[in-house]
């Protein structure tokens, strides 16, 4: 019987595929950066840790996972908007500008 590499010995689909579900789950929580406060404790922080398991299991399996470009871009996206909601959000809670 002949093996198919994508849906392997039972027929089903191959839930390791390449395709990173880190890498996804990154860019979609950096994607909730305009929610209120819930960015600053909640989505953001999530969005980098999806988003550096992703690179680093890119990194360990090469040939087991991709998505390093998309990676990079919620990582960056992410930290960029976390360092900006947390300047607003000390600066408003100081009094220093009112939104």
């Amino acid at each position: 019987m002949k093996k198919n590499k994508r849906l392997g010995n039972s027929g089903k689909h191959n839930v390791s595929s390449k395709e990173s579900g880190y890498a996804w789950a990154a860019i979609i929580l950096a994607l909730f950066f305009w929610v209120p406060i819930f960015n600053v404790f909640l989505f953001l922080p999530a969005s980098l840790y999806c988003g550096v398991t992703a690179i680093r299991n890119v990194r360990r399996d090469p040939e087991k996972h991709e998505g390093m470009a998309l990676s990079i871009v919620a990582v960056v996206f992410a930290s960029i908007s976390f360092v900006y909601a947390l300047i607003v959000l000390i600066l408003t809670s100081t009094g220093r500008i009112i939104i």
